[in-house]
């Protein structure tokens, strides 16, 4: 399983640390045009998405506002039914009309249509509770008798006064005007000797929706005004926390250039003193334990200076691997072929095989190169500690646009099962791995077998 990256890895260099000090990166004013762009399609999304908040707002307010006006306006058509049969009808019942007398017919005909008929009341019946019409002003209807259905029923029980939409293709209405839709108002009414009936008038429904759309059309012009008002107060808040944003993240990313230049810097200065200190002192030390062991007359003390002299190769050995992951002179000095033998060099330490192969048709671009350093160091470095590998082999090709690094081991590999275990422990290298490639523009591939080894596969495009 692949280790975390070293907590303190710098760039290989500034260069490759930072495209624009490399020649790389954007001229300053397409950088800015770039980011002038940015926020203002950020802002253009906001405010298209606000449109569409404000459209799906005003369709499903206008709806409910629409339902509510509707049953207002048959809220109305009800207190108006209510109160004729209050007003008009109840006073000019007689008992006689129940009976059929035409005079009473003829007296309560006079009263609906001086006083009931007209806008919007186009007609009228009188019921019985057993479904007989005793009155309407379409004379043809007077003594037939019909069922009674259910809301008239629970009006003649309940006293109260209800409407619904006209069934035309009934018996009843067959005088009705079959294009047109009518509402059923009615409510119970009592003759002076105490026999309930139930007063209907029908309305055209047109004349509800009109006063429907009167309603919610008040206050459409202020809604509608609200919203966009809403959204255009948002636009220039939405640009300026953008542009705040934008700046904030400039600046952040300036001083992550400036923390890495400084990091770079120091690394550079830890990395000479140690290979003018303490890696020359050591090396001085080994060739003089070496010489005296050759010299030692007593095999005992010979062994132990031929073993301290080993021991401190390998401390030089291992002290010049920091000073790779320290600061990388090679790959500035002598290029990517050198800089990759190097990190070889602590592998070949402890005694495992490393074959490198290189074919580079041009001079890779500093980016690429740093890439494709810190993906090798990486991977080796992963091999060294958790592969418990004995071979190694480093090949690069570039070629066509393309550069693809491939290192393989035949290490101990892991199964995918493993892998998501050590990262819920903690162990993200091969993420972190993937990530590094991602963000310099490359995909990285990672294939292993357990007991064969593992394949790590770096491509990325050269410019």
């Amino acid at each position: 399983m692949l280790a975390k990256p070293h907590p303190h890895r710098a760039p290989a260099s500034r260069e490759a640390s930072n495209p624009a000090a490399a020649g790389t990166g954007p001229p300053a004013h397409r950088q800015n045009t770039r980011e002038h762009v940015s926020v203002t399609g950020a802002v253009m999304k906001f405010a298209l998405a606000g449109l569409a908040a404000v459209a799906i707002i005003s369709v499903a307010v206008l709806l409910v506002a629409r339902r509510s006006a509707t049953s207002e306006a048959i809220n109305d058509a009800r207190k108006l039914t209510a109160s004729i049969a209050a007003g008009v009808v109840e006073p000019a019942l007689s008992d006689a009309l129940v009976e059929g007398d035409p005079a009473a017919v003829a007296s309560f005909d006079a009263v609906v249509r001086d006083r009931v008929l007209g806008n919007p009341v186009v007609r009228v019946k009188i019921w019985t509770a057993d479904g007989r019409i005793v009155y309407s002003d379409e004379s043809r209807l007077i003594g037939d008798v019909y069922p009674i259905d259910d809301d008239k029923l629970a009006a003649f029980q309940d006293g109260k006064t209800r409407a619904s939409l006209s069934e035309l293709a009934a018996h009843e209405n067959r005088f009705e005007p079959q294009n047109t839709r009518l509402l059923e108002v009615y409510r119970p009414v009592v003759t002076p000797g105490g026999t309930p009936l139930m007063f209907e008038t029908y309305q055209p429904f047109d004349s509800i929706a009109s006063s429907s759309r009167a309603i919610w059309l008040r206050f459409l012009p202020a809604l509608l005004a609200g919203l966009v008002a809403l959204e255009l107060v948002h636009i220039p808040l939405a640009w300026s926390l953008a542009r705040r944003l934008q700046r904030r993240q400039a600046e952040r990313e300036r001083l992550l250039s400036h923390a890495l230049d400084a990091s770079s810097a120091e690394r550079k200065r830890i990395a000479s003193e140690l290979h003018d200190g303490a890696v020359q002192e050591l090396s001085g030390q080994a060739l003089t334990l070496a010489a005296l062991a050759r010299t030692a007359s007593d095999p005992t003390i010979a062994a132990a200076l031929d073993d301290s002299a080993r021991a401190t190769r390998r401390t030089v050995q291992e002290l010049r691997g920091m000073l790779l992951d320290l600061h990388p002179p090679t790959l500035q000095c002598s290029g990517l072929t050198p800089a990759l033998r190097d990190l070889a060099a602590p592998l070949l330490a402890h005694d495992v095989e490393v074959a490198i192969a290189t074919r580079i048709e041009a001079e890779l671009d500093p980016r690429v190169q740093s890439l494709i350093f810190r993906t090798c160091r990486e991977a080796l470095r992963n091999i060294e500690r958790h592969a418990a590998a004995t071979g190694v082999e480093i090949d690069l090709a570039a070629a066509g646009g393309t550069a693809t690094l491939t290192i393989s081991d035949n290490g101990r590999g892991f199964t995918p099962q493993a892998r998501a275990s050590r990262r819920e422990e903690g162990h993200v290298g091969l993420d972190l791995l993937t990530s590094l490639a991602e963000e310099g523009g490359g995909r990285l591939g990672v294939t292993s077998t357990p007991g064969i080894g593992t394949t790590v596969s770096l491509r990325v495009a050269t410019p």
